[in-house]
């Protein structure tokens, strides 16, 4: 199933919206968590934002082809320990 409308946000590890899928069908309801203002990209998360940043960046270089590089990856990653060893892949 091609999913159009669910297609057309990008991805946050710190979402303004949620998407579900609530017929099992290809209609999506966007959900959203706090105010989107007018001309902003509706993001979705398109993995488990509840694990750590070189994880979920793991999974979205292996599923999606990219590492993520939102503001809370890039603030996580600011945080890490230089001398700490990347996960292995």
């Amino acid at each position: 199933a091609v999913y159009s409308a669910a297609s057309l946000a990008n991805h946050s590890c710190d979402p303004s919206a949620d998407a579900a899928w609530p017929g099992g069908d290809a209609r999506v309801r966007l959900t959203a968590r706090r105010d989107i203002a007018a001309g902003d990209h509706v993001t979705i998360a398109y993995v488990d934002c509840s694990l750590g940043v070189e994880e979920r960046r793991a999974v979205l270089e292996h599923a999606y082809g990219f590492a993520c590089g939102c503001a809370r990856c890039a603030k996580e990653l600011a945080a890490l320990p230089p001398d700490m060893p990347p996960l292995p892949r």
